[in-house]
């Protein structure tokens, strides 16, 4: 048994029962004569270790004082120990505590209570507290007031937690706030008053109400957050909201507050509708917002309207994974903000004319499309497209006429058979151009935008390099590799015809150069 810390050695310092009824508080004073970095080397402190199979029924009050004497210690771990009363008390002193101490593990106890001023007078860089699989059912009013560090996370996972009315209260420093209560029960009305109670802070908080009873996100839930902050140092908001019974978006849900950027998780209810209101009102300020609707099943792409008079000045949505099916066509016309939307792993099966008419990017991959219609992105102005994996064998020659802002684009995992010049000098900006493992069998030798072999990959034709030049080209085996008219291409070696086991699979082509490269009949008209 550890009777002093000198016994240590270089291990962590572990304490039984015993020794924590009959050990003085000198031992946490001397507990810097302990170097922890053989058992723990991404600790360059001691660690103060009290083992769950030792059965420590609840921290005698010959320790309480007596951390707050301890400046090494950087980790106290109580995990499964059976406490029924919180490690410290450095609330019940004047002085403030300025230690090291940097992660506290208390899961897995029998606590039941959380005193509302456990973190006052602590001062530290930041602070995590685990207090998951016990047995809290509120968290009292101003819990983090007094708190004068830079970033500070409480994990209440697996509690009976049902309120966090206040929490925030008289809350005022800025950093990084982290407060997690995945699997309890907290309701709407909860989190509103929590929210409410954040309103003179500064900070960036992150909110983990993940499985827990939200029903709908009420009214001016954001409404007070930020109204005592500048521009500049206004707080951000991060709220995740997945797998609640959350049914509905109200009309004012977004309006009023102060805010740099807010995100809100809302994918996976568990609720069998969901409503966005045809209009919603806004904040006061906000740089951007992010919501996520993936899973929820329910929405219809009309649904995006509600979004029309976004005053910010980015908006992403995730409507991924909710079967949305038909023709995908424009939606948020001539947004003056910038627009992410993600409507991958749907049932899309075209895309209408002149589609994406805001500054943005758009995700269509994993759906199932098979040609992309003449002036289906006619004008858009997205930078960033991603169309792989949906089952495309034709790509229209007017399909990104006038596209000038398209950087970026992604079509892999299709059934492409050929690039032409035509398209590439539809899309001047294009550098960044994915077109691997689809069928291609010709392709321009010069003015290429293929930034490399890896994003040309897995095809018929494959080259060493592409652009300005493409170089060291190859083809699948049975044929042969040919340049003719400004391409390079692939064809029968017994025949000199070229590829026909892959008809109507490619870019299309409107000049004869362009014409003689394409089987009969050829698939672009005009």
């Amino acid at each position: 048994m550890i009777q002093s810390v000198d016994d240590c050695g270089c291990a962590p310092v572990y304490c039984r029962r015993k020794c924590l009824s009959s050990t003085p508080p000198s031992i946490f004073r001397t507990a810097s004569h302990c170097n922890a970095r053989t058992a723990h080397s991404f600790l360059a402190y001691p660690v103060l270790l009290f083992r769950h199979e030792w059965e420590l029924l609840a921290i005698p009050r010959s320790m309480h004082g007596a951390l707050s004497d301890c400046r090494r210690v950087v980790e106290l771990n109580l995990w499964e120990s059976r406490n029924v009363l919180l490690p410290w008390d450095w609330t019940s002193s004047s002085q403030a505590y300025t230690g090291n101490l940097l992660w506290v593990y208390l899961q897995g106890n029998q606590l039941s209570t959380v005193p509302n001023d456990m973190l006052t007078n602590f001062v530290g860089s930041f602070l995590f507290l685990f207090l998951s699989n016990n047995q809290i059912e509120t968290i009292p009013p101003s819990t983090f007031s007094g708190f004068r560090g830079s970033k500070i996370a409480l994990f209440f996972d697996a509690n009976n937690v049902t309120s966090i009315d206040d929490v925030f209260k008289d809350f005022v420093v800025g950093g990084v706030v982290t407060l997690s209560l995945v699997n309890n029960s907290i309701t709407a009305t909860s989190l509103a008053s929590a929210l409410r109670s954040f309103s003179s802070s500064s900070a960036t908080l992150n909110l983990d109400l993940y499985g827990n009873n939200v029903k709908s996100l009420p009214d001016n839930v954001f409404a007070g957050i930020g109204n005592n902050t500048v521009p500049g140092q206004s707080p951000s908001i991060h709220i995740n909201l997945m797998h609640n019974p959350l049914a509905a978006l109200s009309t004012n849900t977004f309006q009023g507050g102060w805010m740099n950027d807010v995100s809100v998780d809302l994918s996976d209810t568990t609720s069998d509708t969901y409503i966005i209101p045809p209009y919603l009102a806004w904040f006061n300020r906000v740089e951007s917002l992010s919501l996520n609707f993936s899973g929820t099943a329910q929405l219809m792409l009309s649904d995006l309207s509600a979004f029309r008079d976004f005053n910010g000045r980015s908006l992403s949505i995730d409507m991924s994974r909710n079967r949305l099916t038909g023709v995908v066509g424009d939606v948020l016309p001539q947004a003056p903000f910038s627009v992410y939307l993600n409507l991958s792993y749907n049932e899309f099966t075209a895309v209408g004319n002149h589609s994406f008419q805001f500054p943005g990017g758009v995700d269509l991959s994993h759906n199932n499309i098979s040609v992309i219609q003449n002036e289906s992105f006619w004008g858009s102005r997205i930078s960033s497209l991603n169309i792989s994996s949906n089952a495309i064998t034709f790509v229209d020659c007017a399909a990104f006429n006038y596209s000038f802002a398209l950087t970026d684009l992604g079509l892999s995992f299709n059934h492409v058979s050929m690039v032409t010049h035509t398209f590439l000098d539809n899309v001047p900006a294009l550098n960044d151009f994915r077109v691997d493992n689809n069928a291609v069998w010709a392709l321009p030798t010069t003015s290429n935008h293929l930034a490399g072999p890896d994003k040309a990959a897995k095809n018929i034709l494959t080259c060493g390099t592409y652009g300005p030049a493409a170089t060291n080209c190859t083809c699948a085996p049975g044929l042969a590799y040919s340049e003719f008219c400004g391409y390079g291409r692939c064809m029968a070696t017994a025949s000199g015809y070229a590829v026909h086991n892959a008809p109507h699979m490619m870019f299309g082509a409107n000049s004869l150069c362009d014409a003689k490269l394409l089987p009969s009949p050829t698939v672009c008209v005009h």
